[in-house]
């Protein structure tokens, strides 16, 4: 909303390509394009962002439903319909998203922090299924939802391994090296969750290894064995210890100064 109520003008927060398309530059500058017209409408000062202010001035009043409010300028979060298509994404995936096979940690954490912005709360039954994601060596995933799924046995049997590693940190997946991105994304996973049995997953002496092994002594983080070094590691790194309490002065030393570099 930063955008909506600050005095810069919309044209000079979209992209410059200094003069050089490219295809994505030109994507990119179609994707504002295309969405423009919605901030304007609710930009400070203008007709949509005074009938806002007015239809929220008397719900404080509590006159409800507000009369004469223009609902065409009224910004409205389909709240069930968002709920709705969540939990559908809990429970089945389109084949395009094989793409994204990598990032199964992310999935289920978008979804379930979706799900908690929201104030939906996440049946028991699907907390346990995700939990068994994460610990189980092994399952069919027939057996894992709670409801029935569109995935038949004439399809195949699909098993999903385990994400945590034996060194501690996460893989995006079966079979995939620990990383620090879907390590983030597991610990979150398992903090939305909020149960014991979800905190229980988490090894944490194995899990500060993995931080510690991911180091340098320059205070940066690597994103895997081998891996790139930039900022999103020594996030990624120090966030999760945060989280699950592992913030120590050898975790954090010269943490500081590499950001200040």
């Amino acid at each position: 909303m930063g955008i909506l109520n600050s005095d810069t003008d919309l044209a000079d927060l979209c992209y410059f390509n200094d003069g050089l398309p490219t295809d994505s530059s030109i994507a990119q500058s179609s994707t504002e394009d295309s969405v423009r017209f919605l901030y304007t409408d609710y930009k400070k000062g203008s007709e949509g962002a005074q009938a806002i202010e007015r239809h929220l001035s008397l719900l404080i009043v509590r006159e409800y439903p507000p009369p004469c409010v223009n609902l065409c300028y009224v910004i409205l979060l389909t709240r069930d319909k968002h709920i709705k298509f969540l939990n559908k994404g809990l429970q089945h995936l389109s084949r395009w998203l094989v793409a994204l096979d990598a990032s199964k940690p992310w999935l289920t954490y978008w979804i379930l922090h979706s799900l908690e912005l929201l104030e939906y709360e996440i049946p028991r039954d699907i907390i346990e299924s995700i939990i068994k994601l994460l610990l189980l060596p092994s399952i069919e995933l027939l057996h894992i939802l709670p409801r029935p799924s569109r995935i038949t046995h004439t399809r195949g049997v699909r098993t999903i391994s385990k994400w945590q590693n034996s060194d501690g940190g996460f893989g995006g997946g079966a079979n995939q090296i620990s990383h620090l991105a879907p390590t983030y994304a597991s610990i979150n996973t398992l903090a939305t969750l909020g149960t014991d049995m979800a905190y229980g997953v988490i090894d944490r002496d194995a899990l500060y290894r993995f931080l510690m092994r991911m180091k340098l002594p320059d205070g940066s983080f690597r994103m895997h064995d081998g891996g790139e070094i930039d900022i999103r590691g020594l996030y990624c790194a120090l966030s999760v210890a945060a989280m699950t309490n592992l913030l120590t002065p050898e975790l954090t030393e010269n943490c500081a100064q590499f950001i200040l570099r």
